[in-house]
């Protein structure tokens, strides 16, 4: 696979293991599938721009190395995963355009390396909890076009 278009992959202990994922704009379809977190080295996963559908799998929570994790303009949908707030190590969250819903969980504040959260063009409801108050590290937030409602 490390031959193959948009999939990088590094040598780590003499064995070739996949590191990115860069499939934007492919005309994949599908649901993310729970086998792709068996990837325990990978770090930047990117198929924005497809028509891949379902939900954030609760299987991704195991992969703490992705520090860079972008489906923006798919047709993902259901609700930001609970199990999603072990991820530690990401950075980069880009989920704009799609049909993700609900309320944005307290439990996402407390993931204190996001620098930029992208989840605008959703169908996010609710106030803005109080717990997301006290990001300090946050550079780029967007919640545009969501049915975010209450006082800031």
């Amino acid at each position: 696979m490390c031959t193959w278009q948009g999939i990088s992959c590094t040598n780590i202990a003499g064995q070739d293991r996949i590191t990115s994922i860069h499939l934007q704009n492919n005309n994949l379809n599908g649901s993310l599938p729970n086998s792709l977190s068996s990837l325990d080295q990978i770090k930047s996963f990117d198929v924005a721009i497809n028509q891949i559908s379902g939900v954030l799998p609760d299987a991704w929570a195991t992969r703490t190395t992705i520090q860079d994790f972008n489906v923006t303009k798919n047709q993902i949908s259901g609700v930001l995963p609970d199990a999603w707030t072990t991820r530690t190590t990401i950075q980069y969250f880009e989920a704009g355009d799609n049909q993700i819903g609900g309320v944005l969980p307290d439990a996402w504040a407390t993931r204190t390396n996001v620098q930029k959260f992208y989840l605008s063009n959703n169908q996010i409801g609710g106030v803005l909890p109080d717990a997301w108050a006290t990001r300090t590290n946050v550079q780029k937030f967007y919640l545009s076009n969501n049915q975010i409602g209450g006082v800031l």
